[in-house]
């Protein structure tokens, strides 16, 4: 089985997988997980290069595809027909990006042709203002890949940049992922959300519930 964790910068998703791992965890289930751009020998390269700008957007799904490839020949494709994988990210991640950086939909169709389906996803939907603030309050930079500067010019206002870029993003996404996906609301407070992902992730290994959630 696997369950897809999807999300902007600093919307939540991240900790709400772990939150669900250590509940698996509890349960007996000890999760398999897999994060972007953590291929052995590339994805720590990868998230390098896009750091320091240094790649166009055909690269960077490429390098993408190649990560995430590799990772499955690595054991999660294997891990997703026998156990329960936790995904931090997945190809709608690299679909959105792309298409906001004029990648056509039906290239990034191809170069991720064959890779598994999630049998859910959960998209943490956080607004744009509260990712912001999330990311000042912890020291983060508003710069770089994240705020889509590399492709945009910038406002007068960092802030602004970041919150611009991360509607558009939310936007693609809505057109991107799949009708599988049980959307939260990423604005309230940490045990607020784990209690709804709770609620669907115990439904989906126990195979109650059947999506589009």
């Amino acid at each position: 089985m696997l369950i897809v964790f999807e999300g902007v910068h600093s919307s939540g998703k991240s900790s709400q997988l772990a939150l669900t791992r250590e509940h698996l965890r509890g349960a007996g289930i000890e999760a398999i997980v897999t994060t972007w751009n953590s291929a052995e020998g590339l994805g720590s390269g990868v998230s390098k290069l896009k750091i320091d700008d240094r790649l166009d957007p055909l690269a960077v799904v490429c390098l993408e595809a190649a990560d995430l490839r590799i990772r499955l020949r690595d054991g999660v494709e294997q891990a997703i027909r026998e156990r329960v994988v936790l995904a931090d990210r997945w190809f709608y991640t690299t679909f959105a990006r792309g298409i906001m950086r004029g990648i056509a939909p039906a290239l990034l169709t191809d170069v991720f042709a064959g890779v598994p389906e999630p049998d859910a996803v959960i998209w943490i939907r956080t607004p744009s203002a509260e990712t912001c603030r999330r990311r000042i309050a912890a020291g983060l930079p508003l710069r770089g890949h994240q705020s889509g500067h590399d492709h945009e010019p910038e406002s007068t206002s960092l802030k602004q940049t970041f919150v611009r870029y991360q509607d558009r993003l939310d936007a693609v996404y809505e057109s991107v992922l799949p009708d599988h996906t049980y959307e939260l609301a990423g604005g309230r407070s940490v045990n607020a959300i784990r209690a709804d992902v709770l609620a669907a992730v115990d439904k989906l290994v126990a195979g109650e519930l059947s999506c589009p959630c």
